[in-house]
């Protein structure tokens, strides 16, 4: 199986890079960004800030009227440093199954889409927000490998971070981190390596 990697598109890349419209990222310019990949010698730079969704139904992300200045914002950088580095526009989004239309809709205007599944849809309108915390992982990890298996995303952010209200690693966390990395390699989607838990001291 031939598995794509991040590699096979530059040596040197910046990935998962949010922007000052979600909220909770540093209060940079778009530019600013560019130009510190350039700095770094970065080959390629990815963009993927918080999807919005219609309507704006959830917090901490952008709005859905700024999806079109951001996208608008990063084509004119991507044109104007073309030169010195490769700007990918894509977002991180969650997968929500009343939302296919929407996924559809963004694939057709952006690069890639990223799924960071922060939380999942139990049923239209109903969200997994006030679930107990012993079934959050478990209930992630199924919309992760949904998500998966609908060909709507190229890279999957964070997976380790459906473990974040457990106190160890444990054998559900190696059975659930099974499933998503099989169906993974099934999908040829590619996992975020993310370091923020190791370095938290939540695994050791």
């Amino acid at each position: 199986m031939n598995i794509k990697k991040l590699e096979d598109y530059a040596m040197n890349y910046i990935f998962h890079v949010h922007t000052l419209r979600c909220g909770h990222a540093g209060d940079i310019s778009d530019e600013k960004y560019v130009l510190s990949a350039i700095n770094l010698k970065a080959d390629v730079l990815y963009f993927s800030d918080h999807a919005p969704f219609p309507k704006d139904p959830f917090g901490n992300r952008m709005k859905y009227n700024q999806l079109d200045e951001y996208i608008s914002s990063l084509k004119i950088l991507r044109e104007q440093y073309k030169e010195f580095i490769d700007i990918k526009i894509g977002l991180e989004i969650e997968y929500l199954p009343s939302f296919h239309e929407y996924y559809s809709y963004l694939k057709n205007k952006l690069d890639f889409l990223l799924l960071g599944q922060h939380f999942c849809e139990m049923h239209p309108k109903k969200y997994s927000f006030s679930e107990p915390n012993d079934k959050q992982a478990f209930l992630l990890a199924d919309s992760i490998c949904e998500g998966i298996n609908t060909g709507y995303f190229e890279y999957v952010a964070h997976p380790d971070r459906i473990f974040r209200l457990e106190k160890e690693w444990n054998k559900k966390c190696e059975l659930l981190s099974r499933d998503i990395i099989n169906i993974a390699m099934m999908q040829n989607t590619v996992l975020e390596k993310n370091l923020s838990l190791l370095r938290n001291g939540v695994f050791r």
